[in-house]
């Protein structure tokens, strides 16, 4: 099953529920930027959902990108929405991992 079809599974299983706290969700893939120190993650939400914020935490070994959501509730389509966010390091990325908030390892997209 692709990341797609399991996200829109996703969000058709949750559109009849609604929270007001703000969920993590998966990071998609990320793109390196020229200097090294900026990020462009990918994640795919409801349409009627919004981004609460991001985190990013980094050590030696890797940076964790935590993306928040606050889910819309209510009815509406399954059609998840791409969203590209933008990222600053405090160092380079060099060879450390990319993983998310829910702890997956983030694939590098080209």
């Amino acid at each position: 099953m692709s990341k797609l079809a399991a996200a829109l599974m996703v969000l058709a299983i949750s559109a009849g529920c609604s929270s007001a706290a703000a969920t993590t969700v998966q990071v998609d893939s990320y793109r390196r930027g020229a200097d090294d120190k900026h990020l462009t993650v990918s994640v795919v939400i409801g349409e009627r959902d919004s981004i609460e914020g991001t985190t990013t935490t980094e050590d030696a070994k890797q940076v964790t990108v935590d993306v928040r959501v606050k889910r819309a509730g209510g009815t509406g389509t399954d059609l998840g929405v791409v969203h590209q966010l933008e990222v600053t390091l405090t160092d380079p990325l060099a060879q450390r991992l990319v993983v998310d908030g829910t702890g997956h390892t983030v694939p590098q997209k080209q």
